[in-house]
C-alpha cells in the first residue's frame, strides 16, 4: 500500500499498528488508512480484510505530526470510507488508493466505487464490499447458519 503513493509521489508514513498516512496535497493534512479484520458471521470469524480510510485520526505519530508540521487532529475529509475484500485484492486495492485520495481531496464523499479495479456491492457510498468478499460472507454466513 506504502509503494503506491511512493510511486504517486505522495508523502507517507506507515507503522504496523498505527497504519498508513499519507500527507495531503498542500500539506496542511493529512490521510488515514488502518487496515482491520472484518467477522463475516460471529465474533470468532471468519474474518476479512476491511480497509478504513479517514476514520482513526488520533493515530497519526507525534513525531511525525511535528514533521509534517500538522495539527493530530487536522484529519482531511474524515469520510469514514470502509472497503472489504478477500486478500487476493489487496494488491489491486493497493494501486487504486492514490486515487481514492486524490478524490477525497477534490472534496468528493461518494463515487468511490468507480475508482476500485474489481466489481463491488455498496451497502452506502462509503461501505463498498467487493463482489468476491460479498460472495465469501454471504457462503460463509448460510455455512454457520446450517450448523
Amino acid at each position: 500500500m506504502r509503494t503506491a503513493f511512493i510511486d504517486s509521489l505522495r508523502v507517507v508514513h506507515s507503522s504496523r499498528h498505527r497504519g498508513v498516512f499519507v500527507l495531503s496535497n498542500d500539506s496542511t493534512q493529512y490521510h488515514s488508512l488502518l487496515w482491520s479484520e472484518y467477522p463475516v458471521s460471529s465474533t470468532r470469524g471468519p474474518f476479512i480484510p476491511r480497509l478504513h480510510i479517514d476514520r482513526f485520526s488520533d493515530r497519526l505519530p507525534r513525531a511525525i505530526a511535528s514533521i509534517w508540521r500538522v495539527e493530530q487532529d487536522a484529519l482531511f475529509v474524515p469520510v469514514g470510507l470502509e472497503i472489504t475484500v478477500i486478500e487476493s485484492e489487496i494488491p489491486s486495492l493497493s494501486v487504486a488508493l492514490p486515487a481514492i485520495i486524490s478524490h477525497i481531496e477534490q472534496g468528493k464523499d461518494s463515487g468511490f466505487d468507480a475508482l476500485l479495479p474489481f466489481p463491488t456491492n455498496c451497502t452506502t457510498a462509503t461501505n463498498i464490499w467487493s463482489q468476491n468478499a460479498n460472495v465469501h460472507a454471504n457462503a460463509s454466513r448460510a455455512g454457520s447458519d446450517a450448523l
